[in-house]
């Protein structure tokens, strides 16, 4: 069954609605609507998107989650709200939708999932069709609060998990935004005065058979050169990215461990920390749903996003395999690059205990605390560092620029 998006007028108040319906052909959603009493002003196809078949999807899939986390975190919210006042589920989903009409893709998607619910299919069944909002660890903990009847309690702690989610992914561009945006002022300063005023002093310079000073000719040479050729060098770093990348896919697989390992070092503790701090709370959140937790490692690691978000899921994956074996719990967190002593402590009294969950969430929010304190010492470094760097740059600059009239004066004299 395909979802088309349709605009219809009521026949009755001549309302205009705008919304998604499930049909099997274009024909039978305007029949549909027509015997709903709405006469279809237009009704189009909506591609849903499957899961990721190939690393460049599931790419593209986990990049549009993230950019899409304070939206969930309202759907989860919402919904938690209306089905603990005793609202059905399709319902909850349906009236999120009408309420949401500044956010096309979450109304679109809100009716959608309405509807399949409305039609008997299980909610976390409707959030694996899209893989481009939903993660597999949100829908296995969807799946297991519909099993255990906690629907609105599992939709309320996912709504958390994404507030704090995006209040560190908030927090830690708030913090690279001031560096970035004065490197970028600086960058075109000197761009804008290679290509128009350097080169005329330059000129005046050179007809009177006088050599330029070395910071102007280099200032000026630079700056002609990321102008003329900056999508090539663009493109040329993408290049290379990529070459390394398929030349680590093709090392023999014991290189290829040592070469992560190296790259686990390089990898700042900030990002490291906030890694194992969001993985490690929904592991706990998993297993408190009932998930054993292998399985729940294999949900959680394919769902990490980004380079040492790769790693990380590399050595969570080779642990999970060491479990299945028979090996204790501990062995999770053995990599001394990514867990420290203190984790490993936690991590034995909580096996001994029988308190695993427990165990895992307080190593989560240890690290969640130690992301957010390194966020602030990284935010209040980084604005007296960028503030050095723009005056050296600038000062570059106005001596590449003040040197040449230097010496058309004495020219002039």
């Amino acid at each position: 069954m395909s979802t088309w998006r349709y605009k219809a007028r009521d026949l009755c108040t001549q309302e205009l609605h705008c919304s998604v319906i499930h049909a099997e052909t274009a024909v039978a959603a305007r029949a549909a609507l027509r015997k709903a009493g709405m006469r279809p002003v237009m009704v189009r196809p909506i591609r849903s998107a499957k899961r990721a078949g190939t690393p460049i999807a599931g790419m593209l899939h986990r990049h549009m989650r993230s950019r899409r986390i304070h939206l969930k975190a309202d759907l989860y919210d919402s919904i938690s709200i209306l089905l603990s006042s005793g609202v059905p589920l399709s319902d909850a989903v349906r009236t999120i939708g009408r309420s949401r009409h500044g956010k096309k893709c979450l109304a679109e998607l809100a009716h959608s999932i309405s509807d399949q619910v409305q039609g008997g299919r299980a909610l976390s069944e409707c959030m694996r069709d899209h893989p481009d909002w939903f993660d597999e660890g949100e829908v296995a903990l969807v799946g297991a609060g519909q099993r255990m009847g906690e629907m609105g309690s599992v939709l309320s702690r996912l709504a958390d998990r994404q507030n704090r989610s995006g209040q560190l992914s908030s927090k830690l561009i708030g913090a690279m935004t001031y560096p970035i945006l004065v490197g970028v002022v600086g960058i075109g300063v000197a761009i804008f005065l290679s290509v128009s005023t350097l080169p005329e002093l330059v000129g005046i310079l050179q007809d009177a058979q006088i050599d330029p000073p070395v910071v102007t000719a280099w200032v000026m040479w630079s700056g002609q050169l990321v102008w003329a050729n900056g999508i090539l060098i663009a493109m040329a770093s993408l290049v290379l990215v990529a070459s390394i990348a398929l030349c680590v896919r093709l090392l023999p697989t014991g290189r290829r461990e040592q070469l992560c390992g190296i790259l686990v070092c390089c990898v700042p503790a900030l990002f490291r920390r906030s890694c194992t701090a969001e993985t490690m709370l929904s592991l706990s959140e998993l297993i408190e749903a009932g998930i054993p937790l292998v399985e729940a490692i294999r949900i959680v690691a394919p769902t990490l996003r980004g380079v040492h978000g790769g790693l990380l899921a590399r050595s969570l994956q080779h642990a999970a395999s060491r479990i299945e074996q028979g090996q204790p719990v501990s062995c999770l967190f053995e990599n001394e690059r990514w867990f420290s002593d203190e984790h490993r402590q936690l991590m034995r009294a909580g096996e001994e205990a029988g308190e695993l969950p427990r165990s895992l969430k307080r190593i989560g929010e240890m690290d969640l605390r130690a992301s957010r304190r390194r966020i602030d010492q990284l935010a209040s470094l980084l604005e007296p560092v960028a503030i050095l760097v723009l005056a050296v740059c600038i000062g570059v600059v106005v001596m590449a620029a003040i040197l040449p009239l230097i010496r058309l004066q004495e020219i002039a004299a």
